[in-house]
């Protein structure tokens, strides 16, 4: 092996490795591969997005005649569209601490429908099957949605804690079904809408026992995708 080494010294680098692999002195050949891949990441250009009648902000009019605690009714269903263009997204429903006054002082949201004070206010919103009519939405007295406390919960103004929509009948009317779904379609997460997909939205609001405000209160019902 010594004489043989002796050789060696001189040989350009190529001829070397050459040497090296005939005499099996270079190691083993690496395995060859059995199978290759090629990677098609896809990327996405849409984000999560939701409508109300096809637009950011929605304004409906109801007139209170001043009678204590009257359950004013939506005059007809709002849309709510997943308009993401592609994403599955969720729903949650939830209000302001305060309503938005037109001038001068605000309502304050009230913790109960039944136990609504002066300058205060309650909220309550259900989805129904995007097939309700425009006149749709269950009656504000009929003992019925409204007093359901799944369907039609009392909103509250915190995101984290709001109430989102679910297939166990959460904010979800059973008198609304008409001829379509009135809980979400209930794709690979439960409580799920697939994109383009729409429901109906219904709401009531419980008036206060009295008011010192003299100006016109705007009362949200907040939609927010995630």
């Amino acid at each position: 092996m010594k004489r043989f080494g002796s050789k060696l010294k001189g040989l350009p680098g190529a001829a070397l490795l050459a040497l090296l692999a005939a005499a099996g002195l270079a190691g083993t050949a690496s395995a060859a591969n059995t199978s290759s891949y090629l990677n098609i990441d896809v990327t996405f250009n849409t984000a999560l997005s939701v409508a109300v009648d096809a637009s950011n902000s929605s304004t409906y009019t109801v007139a209170w005649s001043g009678v204590a605690n009257q359950a004013l009714l939506s005059p007809s269903s709002a849309t709510v569209t997943n308009d993401s263009g592609g994403i599955t997204e969720r729903w949650k429903l939830f209000t302001n601490q305060n309503s938005l006054p037109a001038s001068g002082s605000a309502w304050s949201m009230a913790a109960s429908t039944t136990a609504v004070g002066a300058d205060q206010f309650a909220v309550q919103a259900v989805f129904g099957s995007s097939n309700t009519a425009s006149g749709g939405c269950s009656s504000a007295t009929n003992g019925g949605t409204w007093n359901i406390g799944t369907s039609a919960p009392l909103l509250t103004t915190t995101f984290a804690t709001g109430l989102q929509y679910t297939t166990a009948g959460q904010l979800a009317s059973t008198e609304l079904v008409n001829n379509g779904q009135s809980t979400p379609d209930a794709a690979t997460n439960s409580g799920s809408m697939f994109a383009n997909k729409k429901r109906a939205l219904c709401w009531r609001v419980i008036a206060p026992q009295s008011t010192s405000a003299t100006a016109t209160q705007n009362i949200q019902v907040i939609v927010a995708a995630f």
